[in-house]
């Protein structure tokens, strides 16, 4: 199979897939997007809009327009471009700090949201289904006492 047929792998597969991730669930999407399952998550969640939009893989969208840059550009005099050159190298330099930091911000709001909503899913219709069939299939490991004949945990 070609490279290019290829699906990408989606947050959520990628985040179960971690070594210590192996006891979540897997939410489908249609989950996470219905509102009512996400009702009060906000206030626990910093960046949440920008969390959730991780899980669902969903292109942020940019608070920070271009036209305030190019505003920035006008008022500079036409004869200092090293003056502009410098400004937008700065502005590019704090971009990308802002960016870096709040990429990791990101990144461990999106885990927590995450954990919050799995803590829904696996009590609802679905979740208890998913769990019940990945303890049939003993992804928890067995009990290892003598006594208890390898029961599953």
């Amino acid at each position: 199979m070609s490279s290019s047929s290829q699906v990408a792998e989606s947050w959520i597969s990628a985040f179960c897939s971690l070594v210590g991730h192996e006891y979540f669930a897997e939410v489908s999407e249609d989950f996470v997007e219905d509102d009512f399952n996400l009702t009060g998550l906000q206030s626990q969640v910093p960046m949440y809009k920008e969390a959730l939009e991780m899980i669902l893989d969903v292109e942020p969208e940019d608070d920070y327009s271009d036209d305030e840059d190019e505003d920035e550009d006008e008022d500079l005099d036409d004869d200092d471009e090293d003056m502009r050159d410098a400004a937008a190298y700065r502005r590019q330099e704090r971009r990308h700090m802002r960016m870096a930091s709040d990429l990791s911000v990101m990144e461990s709001s999106a885990e927590m949201l995450y954990g919050l909503i799995h803590q829904r899913y696996i009590t609802s219709r679905q979740g208890i289904q998913q769990m019940a069939e990945k303890y049939e299939a003993g992804h928890f490991g067995a009990c290892p006492r003598v006594y208890c004949g390898q029961a599953k945990v």
